[in-house]
């Protein structure tokens, strides 16, 4: 049972399931803000 490959197959699940964590959490904040900069674009244009 060598201890090092252990730790680097647990990393590497844990960099997955971050990474999929990360994905899940920032594209709604993405969106949100995405969503909030073409509504103030919009605006802006019809106020001009």
């Amino acid at each position: 049972m060598d201890p090092y490959i252990t730790f680097d197959v647990f990393w590497r699940g844990m960099s997955a399931w971050l990474t999929l964590i990360g994905a899940l959490v920032g594209a709604p904040c993405v969106a949100y803000v995405v969503v909030k900069v073409i509504a103030g674009w919009l605006r802006r244009k019809r106020a001009q």
